[in-house]
């Protein structure tokens, strides 16, 4: 072949092709979830939902009218309608490198996961927390917004910060059992 001869168009739709499978296959696909396998309760260290528990948090969020009235319904989904999946939103066993899908429906709701660290410590208005598990959280739909957060053993989501595309901040500052 000639080094210096332009690839021809069919060359150029398998790269394109090529390149695009190679993207896929970084990304988990989306979820595969069973009902019927779910669980009667939830005793994850992580994310512990026990019935009657309410968490209060303080934050900022952008765009957020004062009032607290729901200005938008823009990417609500139900799993199971118009092909949309549920995802998951802590992992029974997580690892470092781990990768999911939080909720999945093309085009509206595409947020991901990646576990960073399960050794953070962090203080936040309930307390001072060690061998936190941290997550970096990603959307398709929004490919500059990135948010991280903080999932206390025994307690369960701590802490959430913007780094990119916001100045968001939500922290646990009661639990009302």
């Amino acid at each position: 072949m000639n080094a210096n001869r332009p690839l021809c168009a069919p060359a150029i739709a398998l790269a394109s092709v090529l390149a695009a499978l190679s993207i896929a296959a970084a990304t988990p696909s989306p979820p595969d979830v069973d009902p019927a396998n779910f669980v009667r309760g939830v005793d994850n260290p992580y994310f512990p939902l026990e019935p009657g528990t309410t968490f209060v948090y303080e934050g900022t969020k952008e765009g957020l009218d004062p009032a607290g009235n729901v200005i938008s319904t823009e990417g609500s989904w139900e799993a199971g309608v118009n092909d949309a999946d549920a995802g998951i939103i802590m992992e029974a066993h997580p690892r470092v490198s781990d990768r999911y899908y939080q909720e999945f429906l093309p085009g509206v709701a595409e947020d991901q996961a990646r576990v960073l660290s399960l050794q953070e410590s962090v203080c936040v208005g309930y307390g001072c927390f060690d061998g936190v598990l941290l997550t970096r959280e990603t959307t398709r739909l929004e490919p500059g917004a990135v948010e991280q957060k903080y999932y206390a053993k025994g307690v369960g989501f701590v802490l959430g910060v913007a780094i990119k595309g916001s100045n968001e901040r939500s922290e646990l500052i009661a639990v009302n059992h």
